[in-house]
């Protein structure tokens, strides 16, 4: 693993043009990884994600957290920080996805495409190409819920009428 560098592309099943590839050292961590694809993209670090690593025909097989959200001891599960890219990456054709909007369980397919030599003093990751519209991060969708405006909260009846006690003095005593 020394002076390799590993590239991965990154595609969405949501804009057809959309393409990122990153080099990372295998001895980087996937935290890492995480730090670039978010900056790169301009999304809000602050949204929850992680990356699923998969079988060639991309069935989740296990999950690379930011940090332990389970009950289990945290040597049973893999947290971004703790984890070298080359630890479980070692194959080209490598297949992960992103996961970027837990909500809608959207992510990025990403395969290792190329193990190269590391070119010398380039700092790692780093975005090597980028192409296509980038996809929103978080979709918010209409859970029907209904919103006042400030008129009909104004006209609304008083509050009195939808309490079901028999004696408002019993309930101011309360």
């Amino acid at each position: 693993m020394d002076n390799l560098v590993y590239t991965f592309r990154m595609i969405s099943n949501e804009e057809d043009n959309f393409r990122r590839d990153f080099e990372i050292r295998p001895d980087q961590t996937f935290f890492n990884l995480h730090l670039a694809i978010q900056k790169n993209l301009g999304y809000d670090k602050s949204h929850m994600a992680s990356f699923v690593l998969t079988n060639e025909k991309w069935e989740r097989e296990a999950e690379i957290t930011l940090f332990n959200m389970r009950d289990e001891p945290s040597e049973n599960v893999l947290i971004m920080d703790k984890v070298n890219i080359g630890e479980v990456c070692k194959d080209l054709k490598q297949k992960l996805l992103y996961v970027y909007d837990f909500f809608s369980d959207r992510c990025f397919f990403i395969e290792l495409v190329n193990i190269g030599d590391e070119d010398p003093g380039v700092d790692y990751p780093r975005c090597i190409q980028a192409k296509g519209k980038i996809p929103i991060q978080i979709i918010m969708e209409d859970n029907n819920i209904d919103t006042f405006s400030v008129e009909e909260f104004d006209n609304l009846e008083s509050f009195d009428d939808d309490l079901s006690f028999e004696n408002l003095d019993d309930y101011d005593q309360l």
